[in-house]
């Protein structure tokens, strides 16, 4: 059948006004989702955009902008290699490469993590570990802790051993992941009648040594390990250690990370840590 030329004049017009309205919902469609990603600051504010985060902010009020820090009135951007945070150096606070210490404090950071101490009061910083006065430094293999000499507290390669504890040297390597969970399981205490304590002691026997511990003071046993208040315990085929609460740490059947660290095991050697912050990774 063959159209007239008015009817195809028609269809064609039909056929360009359709195209065109299905090009034009495209592109409308596509603007209003450039429109939702896009950062849209109000009137007196600027952007504030780059490695640590975007958002909007008002220099009329006092606030600053660095690289996508924005700290409010009065408060300085501290950014380097140990963070991004604001401070406030009206209050005394001090930065150091992106930490924030309080007037009086100094930075500690090393390999044991970051954080700051207070010389006046006798703390100490060793390769991140700050101890309190009197306190040691026991940093080695087992990983980090402070321990207390005056009490007869020993340090034997990063592992913290009270006194009549018995001593255990793990090995190197590590047998396979069925065997050590079977071991863990065929653990046995020790005879409770071979060491004897004061009426306000208890006795802490295990598989990590013996000894005695005061409840009420805050200590904690650990099959055998005895660990002071504020610290927990960290047991098995790898090392035996206590390590402090809140403090960041990591612990991985008796291998301990330092704050920021984590634990990597690939199933064929012992496991180590590893610091995602600079990129490291578990393989």
């Amino acid at each position: 059948m063959t159209l007239s030329p008015g009817i195809a004049v028609i269809f064609l017009l039909l056929s360009f006004f359709l195209t065109s309205t299905i090009h034009a919902g495209e592109k409308s469609h596509s603007d209003s989702d450039d429109s939702v990603s896009e950062l849209i600051c109000q009137a007196g504010q600027k952007k504030c955009e780059g490695t640590h985060g975007k958002g909007c902010y008002s220099p009329a009020i006092g606030q600053e902008c660095f690289d996508g820090l924005i700290c409010p009135p009065g408060r300085r951007a501290c950014v380097g290699d140990n963070g991004a945070r604001c401070y406030d150096p009206a209050s005394g606070q001090q930065c150091f490469n992106g930490l924030v210490c309080e007037i009086g404090r100094q930075p500690c950071t090393g390999s044991q993590g970051t954080s700051c101490f207070d010389p006046a009061v006798g703390e100490e910083c060793n390769d991140g570990l700050v101890c309190k006065s009197g306190m040691k430094a026991c940093i080695g293999e087992h990983g980090g802790s402070c321990y207390d000499p005056s009490i007869g507290q020993e340090c034997i390669d990063g592992k913290v051993y009270f006194p009549d504890q018995k001593k255990v040297v793990k090995p190197k390597t590590s047998p396979p992941r069925s065997k050590r969970l079977k071991a863990l399981k065929k653990r046995k205490k020790k005879d409770k009648a071979s060491i004897t304590c004061p009426p306000q002691l208890r006795k802490c026997v295990g598989e990590n040594g013996n000894g005695c511990y005061d409840p009420a003071r805050g200590q904690q046993c650990y099959d055998g390990l005895i660990c002071q208040p504020g610290q927990k315990g960290c047991v098995g085929p790898y090392g035996v250690g206590c390590y402090e609460i809140g403090r960041g740490y990591h612990c991985y059947e008796g291998l301990i990370c330092p704050p920021g660290k984590r634990a990597c095991y690939d199933g064929k050697d012992k496991p180590y840590c590893y610091d995602p912050s600079r990129g490291q990774s578990c393989n």
